[in-house]
């Protein structure tokens, strides 16, 4: 092919082009990609190895998130550790079967020259982004890439009932039931102080499976108040003043699609209410209230899609969920 693209190394200098591209001139971009989130993480976290794309008239056509690992001896890209998606995010005047071939060419072979191995992408999935990534993906397999998958569920509301309860099995409608006669009631966190004891549920709810959460609370506050105040929401469920439930919310506004980056409960309440439930029942209708088309829950599977839990896959398909695909691709060079 075509000597087209010229791949370089991502420096402070181009923070400000890099965030305009992914929201405004990208078909797979997403707050996620931006260095304003990616920047969250503290210095030392991550090694980032980021990239611009731009074409002869040096253009940008694509930015690729990404940061160093090593495995087993073998120096890896992954697009990206610090982001739940990562790229190549590219531009619309790009994404033609032979100019995305070109840039992922491209890519590989700049990679090489700074002694990579082998690449890991974790692409937005169609639901998060304007365009179906279906070229992407086949350009992907086309290169050689493998291929992993991970099972997400989500709410559609373009085939969902407006009467909520009528989606959802009986199993759970009885719990919602239980709960709004208990007088549970929804609202969103303000203060830091809620925040914190969100922070502290989401600790103890994980406590079960030995995990920690991702984000501490300081993250969390920075969240709403400077990295991404319009994509980001805090949810509390309270039992006369006692907060017994809670979520925080991602909001992908360009694809109308929300995502509940945690929903959780205190485990005391678990066999007396099932605030849970009641929780996942609240943000299903919170996010149709918003406007939302989609509320994304996340995925049900593990180890890169290897196993899945079917005590959680059951329950989030019981709020009448649908089925989608997250897409992990990966190549040694």
């Amino acid at each position: 092919m075509a000597d087209s693209y010229v791949a370089e190394t991502y420096s402070r200098e181009n923070e400000k082009i890099w965030d305009e591209f992914v929201k405004i001139n990208s078909v797979n971009g997403t707050f996620l990609h931006t260095r304003r989130f990616l920047n969250y993480h503290p210095e030392g976290r991550f090694e980032d190895c980021s990239l611009l794309v731009r074409d002869k008239n040096q253009k940008l056509a694509a930015v690729v998130p990404g940061c160093i690992q090593c495995e087993d001896g073998i120096k890896l890209f992954y697009s990206h550790k610090g982001s739940t998606f990562g790229g190549p995010v590219i531009s619309p005047d790009a994404y033609f079967a032979e100019s995305l071939a070109e840039i992922v060419e491209c890519v590989q072979e700049y990679l090489k020259t700074k002694g990579f191995q082998r690449i890991i992408y974790k692409i937005t999935p169609d639901i998060f982004s304007t365009e179906k990534n279906d070229l992407l993906e086949y350009i992907l397999y086309y290169e050689g890439y493998a291929e992993q998958k991970e099972l997400n569920l989500y709410i559609d509301y373009d085939a969902y009932d407006e009467d909520t309860i009528k989606m959802v099995s009986r199993r759970k409608r009885r719990s919602i039931l239980c709960c709004a006669d208990a007088g549970l009631k929804l609202r969103p966190l303000a203060s830091d102080e809620e925040i914190c004891q969100l922070h502290h549920i989401l600790e103890l709810s994980l406590q079960k499976y030995s995990l920690k959460p991702i984000h501490t609370p300081l993250e969390m506050i920075r969240f709403r108040d400077v990295v991404i105040p319009e994509e980001c929401g805090f949810y509390g469920l309270f039992l006369e003043d006692r907060m017994v439930a809670g979520a925080m919310m991602f909001y992908f506004h360009n694809a109308s699609t929300a995502h509940a980056q945690n929903i959780c409960a205190l485990p005391e309440y678990n066999k007396k209410l099932s605030p849970s439930t009641y929780m996942f029942f609240s943000m299903i209708e919170e996010m149709r209230r918003k406007g939302f088309r989609r509320l994304s829950w996340g995925i049900s599977s593990e180890h890169g899609g290897k196993e899945i839990n079917w005590g959680i896959t059951q329950s989030k398909e019981e709020y009448g969920s649908r089925h989608a695909v997250n897409r992990i691709f990966s190549k040694m060079l």
